[in-house]
């Protein structure tokens, strides 16, 4: 599931490993603690339009939507930079399909935001802030 890379984009490879990284382990619900960590520890998170701020919100927040569905699968369609073309500022558009927990398949469209910090860590960066539109009303 890696990210279309467009010929424009001028992410490096460094961050794709890390958004590659990120959205598999967002996909599996046994590695959310692994998934929080992607996260710097006073992180801003907004998801639809609940807002997070720190990696324990973050967590709560993963845990209430995993205790909704049964599974996820993202699909990333595209990864590039956003804003003045900083590749610390990415700008990502996609899918995931969703399994709800009545046997139903749902798949949302999203787009999301957000801004790298470089780290001392195994995929280099964190995310500090992070926001994805998405409607999870869509999901009721």
């Amino acid at each position: 599931m890696e990210p279309q890379r467009s010929t424009e984009a001028k992410l490096g490879d460094g961050v794709h490993r890390f958004l590659d990284e990120y959205f598999k382990l967002s996909d599996i619900r046994e590695r959310t603690t692994e998934y929080v960590n992607m996260f710097t520890e006073d992180a801003a998170f907004i998801l639809d339009s609940q807002p997070c701020k720190g990696t324990a919100e973050i967590a709560a927040a993963m845990e209430a939507l995993w205790a909704t569905i049964s599974w996820r699968k993202h699909t990333i369609r595209d990864a590039s930079p956003y804003g003045n073309n900083n590749p610390d500022q990415v700008e990502i558009h996609g899918s995931v399909d969703l399994g709800l927990l009545d046997g139903q398949t749902k798949t949302l469209v999203f787009s999301s935001r957000g801004h790298l910090t470089p780290v001392e860590s195994e995929w280099g960066y964190k995310w500090d802030s992070y926001q994805v539109f998405i409607d999870l009303a869509a999901l009721a």
